[in-house]
């Protein structure tokens, strides 16, 4: 009987740990990368908005497999200069 009881326990705190490790997988920014996004960073900044963006400055862009340096020369906000 003790030992069903520590076979239950074991099962139940694997599943709580599979449950904790999948979140963490899910919240990671680099697993994001995978699916197909990206990171852009001016000056260790991450963008979040083209407010944020200076004509001239260089912007890094993190990507899964490495990154892109560019330098902004256009910057539009809903399709306008």
């Amino acid at each position: 009987r003790l030992n069903l009881l520590i076979q239950r326990l074991l099962l139940t705190k694997k599943n709580e740990f599979d449950l904790l490790t999948r979140t963490l997988q899910n919240l990671n920014p680099l697993a994001l990368m995978d699916k197909g996004y990206s990171i852009s960073r001016i000056d260790d900044k991450i963008i979040r908005n083209i407010n944020e963006v200076t004509l001239g400055k260089e912007m890094i862009t993190q990507l899964q497999n490495g990154y892109i340096k560019s330098t902004i020369t256009e910057v539009k906000n809903n399709g306008k200069q």
